[in-house]
């Protein structure tokens, strides 16, 4: 059984149980892709990728998890101030996901860029940033 649902509900419900991290994207915190017409600024978990990291008898996994920050705002502002909030939330945590041991959770990767929206007409801020968890099934 690998560790991946139960990380990613942990991880959602600290980001959506933080009021002053769900005040900087009124568009709110999508599971993929936002649906049209979403208010500005807005969150997408975009994804997660899991390795077994098992010891000779007890399962481990790496999980990485990307979120994407989407803001309409000119400069980079806006996306870091989003980033720094959910940081507040998660880098360095420790989470106890049901059936799974201390969990660590660490921010390692992080950008702001710039991207046409060809349906908008216009450029939006694109801010991603990389998660990396680590947590050992429960004995």
């Amino acid at each position: 059984m690998s560790s991946e649902l139960a990380l990613l509900t942990e991880v959602v419900a600290a980001l959506k149980g933080d009021a002053v991290y769900m005040a900087t994207i009124p568009g709110g915190l999508h599971d993929g892709t936002a649906p049209k017409g979403t208010a500005f600024p807005y969150t997408t978990l975009d994804g997660s990728v899991e390795t077994l990291e098992a010891t000779h008898d007890v399962d481990g996994y790496h999980l990485v998890i990307t979120f994407s920050d989407w803001t309409e705002l000119e400069g980079k502002t806006e996306a870091l101030e989003i980033r720094n909030a959910r940081d507040d939330v998660l880098h360095n945590t420790i989470l106890s996901p049901v059936g799974w041991g201390a969990t660590s959770i660490r921010r390692d990767f992080g950008t702001v860029q710039e991207e046409w929206d060809a349906d908008l007409k216009k450029t939006l801020r694109h801010g991603v940033s990389r998660y990396r968890v680590s947590t050992l099934k429960d004995a």
